[in-house]
């Protein structure tokens, strides 16, 4: 007789592994100067939208539109990660405009 071990069991295990190694990973992260910080979350939302696009597109790139090239499930989980990754976009940008370098806006001679 096979045991099956039911699937949100699974999940809910796994996702408290996920966080407590969270919690774990957090206290280690080392502590970035704030401008540096801003222009790498800049970069991994640019990074999250071709991830989005690329979760939307890879169903009718690789299925070659066989008989239904709309996969509904697979296009929001694209349109989620878009919007994520426009709204980190939209964050990083107000934090810093009203940041500007050292040296700038001074002129040379």
């Amino acid at each position: 007789m096979e045991h099956k071990i039911p699937t949100y069991l699974v999940i809910t295990i796994l996702l408290l592994l996920l966080a407590w190694l969270t919690a774990w990973a957090i206290p280690r992260i080392p502590r970035l100067p704030r401008a540096r910080w801003l222009r790498m979350m800049q970069a991994m939302s640019n990074r999250i939208i071709f991830a989005g696009l690329a979760v939307m597109l890879a169903p009718w790139l690789f299925g070659v539109l066989r008989t239904t090239p709309f996969n509904l499930p697979t296009a929001l989980g694209g349109i989620g990660l878009i919007v994520l990754g426009l709204l980190l976009s939209a964050w990083t940008s107000r934090q810093t405009s009203g940041h500007q370098p050292e040296g700038a806006g001074k002129e040379c001679d």
